[in-house]
């Protein structure tokens, strides 16, 4: 009975181990894959499990393989990258390749400097990268360091008073900006008491005046060709005498010693009126008439402030203008007067009235 039993035990184990070592033998020429499947699943026992949708069957290919293995079989039919495949026992299953994510690529790092026009650092200089929140400021000699992203594709740099400059992004790590001075037209802004403002978002009482709406006339004083320009500003003259001063009051009389305005020349404090100042040399007036747009000047603000930008030079051929006037005048009555001979016996009659 022993000798039995291990003579069926040897005869068991080979015919097991014969079958874990058979192959997959096939050969065939434009063959479709879904035919070479059904002929595997039909001669060993593995069962396919495969989505249409997912994996193109009609495929025709050839192969040749003897003895193989499942997954020899399956890499001679489908490209990895395209085609997955698991085997759980006599079940394989075959679906898509899902797509491999790229990997994000690491941020790179670049600087530079922001001159201006003349080769001066610009300082405070907003340098960005549109459409991220990579950004940073330049220091005090005007460089500035970055981390932005791989797939950025430009530089921004934006700063107060300068045109917006921007520069494509390249596989350099060092990028320079130039900016120029933007000039800001009066018909589109304000000079107000902290900078310029554009006239539409400005809320405070101010009144502008053009230069070109001061040479209009060809008035010999600032303060004279005002008169009747802005609303609220009342100019008068300070005495009958020829040339003499003019008495400017703005919104009434603010104060009880000294009702003058502050006068403010090009960002500079002027005491003592602007007689000094030749119209012809304004490019613009404002005036600041309630306390929310001089509240900057403090108390000496109080009576209001006129704000009076001169004309400055700019880049470009140089232009020689002259502008000039011509003024006649006569007496539209002439009164009748006595001659020399008449006043001489005019005033002896009186001086003999008076005893002399």
């Amino acid at each position: 009975m022993r000798k039995l039993s291990f003579l069926l035990f040897l005869l068991f184990v080979p015919l097991c181990l014969g079958a874990q070592d058979k192959g997959i033998t096939i050969s065939e020429k434009g063959i479709s894959v879904g035919a070479v499947l059904d002929k595997v699943s039909s001669t060993t026992d593995y069962d396919f499990l495969v989505r249409n949708s997912e994996v193109d069957l009609g495929r025709k290919v050839d192969i040749d393989l003897k003895n193989a293995s499942i997954d020899e079989l399956l890499s001679s039919l489908f490209d990895r990258k395209e085609v997955e495949w698991t085997v759980e026992g006599n079940q394989v299953r075959i679906f898509r390749a899902k797509p491999h994510q790229e990997q994000s690529k690491a941020p790179r790092q670049v600087s530079g400097t922001v001159r201006d026009a003349s080769g001066e650092p610009v300082p405070g200089v907003f340098v960005s990268v549109p459409g991220t929140s990579a950004a940073t400021v330049t220091a005090l000699d005007g460089t500035y360091s970055l981390s932005v992203p791989a797939d950025a594709a430009a530089l921004v740099a934006e700063c107060i008073g300068f045109e917006k400059s921007s520069v494509q992004l390249g596989t350099r790590s060092s990028y320079d900006f130039l900016l120029r001075e933007s000039v800001n037209f009066l018909d589109e802004s304000v000079v107000v008491g902290y900078g310029v403002q554009k006239k539409s978002v400005v809320t405070a009482a101010i009144s502008s005046v053009k230069g070109d709406d001061l040479g209009i006339v060809a008035p010999t004083r600032v303060d004279n060709v005002l008169k009747g320009m802005v609303s609220g500003v009342t100019i008068t003259s300070s005495s009958g005498q020829p040339g003499s001063g003019a008495r400017v009051r703005i919104r009434g009389v603010g104060t009880i010693n000294d009702s003058n305005p502050l006068y403010i020349v090009d960002g500079m404090p002027v005491t003592g009126g602007i007689d000094y100042i030749n119209p012809s040399d304004i490019e613009s007036v404002e005036i600041l008439k309630d306390a929310a747009s001089a509240a900057i000047y403090g108390s000496r603000g109080a009576n209001g402030v006129i704000l009076i930008t001169t004309r400055q030079g700019s880049e470009g051929k140089t232009t020689v203008s002259y502008n000039g006037s011509v003024g006649f005048q006569s007496p539209w009555k002439k009164l009748s007067v006595l001659n020399a001979t008449e006043y001489a016996l005019i005033m002896n009659e009186m001086n003999m009235n008076m005893g002399k």
